[in-house]
């Protein structure tokens, strides 16, 4: 029986070509004006980012950061499910108090209304689950985006906040975007 092939999902190979992505900026969301970032960023030539929730400690978020250099195997294998994915699935209903998650997979974008339904629970449960299975070293971004609550002022420092509910990791590739100095605050769309 001869071996049966596996299209490979064309993607972008820069270093700064974001190929995969979960999340994404919003800086002032909700009534706290929280400020949240992506999740995981794949970047074309295999330089995986990412920030995990591991769960809450003392009322505060706690979070992995991890990094890790893939192969073009590994990619093939974080962007062949999105190929599964419809490309224009039932987004379900958002809640008030929040903002769609946007999902990156190669060229397809989604911006996900309620993440706890189908097909994205599972997607995105297994999207996590690899990511943790590959990412093995500890990242320790250059920059992040603060708040100082209750400032209407968003700041690019070199540091996080003592509050994880007020400040999210630059991605390498942004890096450019979020020079030190202060950034507008802004809601979520």
């Amino acid at each position: 029986m001869p071996a049966t092939s596996v299209a490979l999902v064309s993607h972008s190979t820069g270093p700064n070509d974001v190929v995969l992505q979960v999340g994404d900026y919003h800086l002032g969301w909700g009534p706290d004006m929280g400020v949240t970032g992506p999740e995981i960023v794949l970047y074309g030539d295999g330089s995986l980012y990412a920030e995990l929730f591991d769960g809450v400690r003392d009322n505060q978020a706690v979070r992995s950061r991890v990094q890790a250099k893939l192969s073009e195997s590994q990619v093939q294998t974080l962007l062949r499910p999105g190929e599964e994915v419809p490309v224009d699935p039932t987004m379900n209903t958002m809640a008030v108090d929040t903002f769609p998650i946007l999902v990156v997979s190669a060229s397809h974008r989604w911006e996900v209304n309620d993440p706890q339904a189908e097909p994205f629970v599972t997607y995105l449960t297994n999207l996590r689950n690899m990511v943790r299975s590959y990412a093995n070293e500890g990242w320790v971004p250059e920059r992040w985006v603060v708040r100082v609550y209750p400032s209407p002022t968003c700041t690019v420092t070199d540091a996080p906040s003592t509050d994880s509910s007020y400040d999210a990791p630059v991605y390498p590739g942004l890096l450019d975007q979020f020079p030190i100095g202060n950034v507008d605050c802004y809601p979520a769309p």
